[in-house]
């Protein structure tokens, strides 16, 4: 992803976290205000316009720091909470779910390159926090005491918040984890410059193709871009980079049953089954090779190509049937160049 459409996209996120943290302190005042317990209402006071200052430290991509400094505050409050209104409010249930979040803000930090202070170090807080205020609670009756009804209402309410967000965060942790494998498998199996499968794609391919209990019949060609180091030499890197993507286009276009991928160099491969004829298909692609209007930079050029192909046999291996198609490459190298061999 783009670094400056991910921190934008971090940047809505945390907006949407501070702003969510804000109106739950502004519920909490209200609740503590109607309910008399005054040292909440005044912690409140100041929760609230901690998450009103906090847009500040986001807006100045101090998202580190807002993580960091939200999760102490939360911290605070909550075992505040505890200890003035008691255990059957629930806000505990915060402590436990709040952790998640910091891990999240610790993500956000490293993809966007923060120097940031690890999670690992951190995470204690909240467990202190959580047993701090039940040994309290132990020992020391509430001061200030919510009705019944408040308690369940909060406690449902804790846990509907804490589910929901902790749902959240691990539905996106889950979507990255998914992404970045599959962005990984791509890299490490695909070719950087034509798109095209690799050499290590190929080698579970080629698996597949072994364990087939089928009658199908497979062949492969390997294709070589003729006096290719020349343009290399005279026309310049960039050239040949020109070159590989334009015919790896042309070879992927040939037939949507045919497996392509670049073997190594100007060599490709090309892998069929008996649903293809390969003596037709490849005819098709060396006369689109040697027939299209190849221009770099103004100036036109003509290519060839000489592909040599096999038709697997049952007793090969793998190995075995690349060097039959290797061996009738060479040949056509050596009788002229520009033919497909067999």
């Amino acid at each position: 992803m783009n670094a400056l459409l991910l921190k934008k996209r971090i940047s809505l996120i945390v907006y949407a976290i501070a702003i969510l943290f804000l109106l739950i302190h502004v519920a909490m005042f209200i609740l503590f205000l109607v309910n008399n317990v005054t040292p909440m209402v005044y912690v409140n006071i100041f929760s609230m316009l901690f998450y009103l200052g906090s847009i500040i430290l986001i807006a100045k991509s101090k998202l580190a720091a807002f993580g960091v400094a939200s999760y102490i505050e939360i911290n605070i409050h909550m075992a505040l909470a505890i200890i003035f209104s008691g255990w059957d409010a629930g806000f505990q249930i915060t402590l436990i779910g709040i952790v998640i979040l910091l891990f999240l803000s610790e993500y956000f930090a490293r993809s966007l390159e923060k120097k940031i202070i690890p999670t690992i170090y951190l995470a204690p807080i909240a467990a202190v926090a959580y047993l701090s205020s039940y040994i309290v609670t132990i020992f020391y009756d509430a001061p200030y005491k919510l009705p019944q009804g408040v308690n369940i209402a909060l406690q449902i309410g804790w846990a509907v918040i804490v589910f929901v967000i902790m749902s959240a965060a691990l539905l996106f942790f889950v979507s990255v984890a998914t992404r970045s494998e599959k962005e990984l498998t791509e890299e490490v199996t695909h070719d950087k410059l034509t798109g095209l499968p690799n050499r290590y794609y190929m080698a579970s391919f080629f698996q597949k193709i072994q364990e087939d209990t089928s009658s199908r019949k497979h062949w492969i060609a390997i294709a070589d871009i003729d006096d290719f180091k020349t343009i290399n030499d005279t026309r310049g890197h960039n050239c040949g980079d020109y070159v590989l993507q334009t015919i790896a286009s042309l070879m992927t276009s040939i037939s949507p049953n045919i497996e392509v991928c670049r073997w190594g160099g100007e060599e490709f491969l090309l892998v069929g089954d008996d649903r293809t004829s390969p003596s037709d298909a490849l005819e098709e692609l060396r006369k689109s090779i040697e027939s299209y209007p190849f221009n770099y930079e103004g100036e036109a050029m003509s290519l060839t190509t000489t592909i040599g192909f096999a038709w697997k046999k049952e007793e090969q291996s793998i190995d075995e049937w690349i060097n039959e198609a290797d061996k009738r490459l060479y040949y056509g190298k050596e009788s002229g160049k520009n033919r497909v061999c067999q």
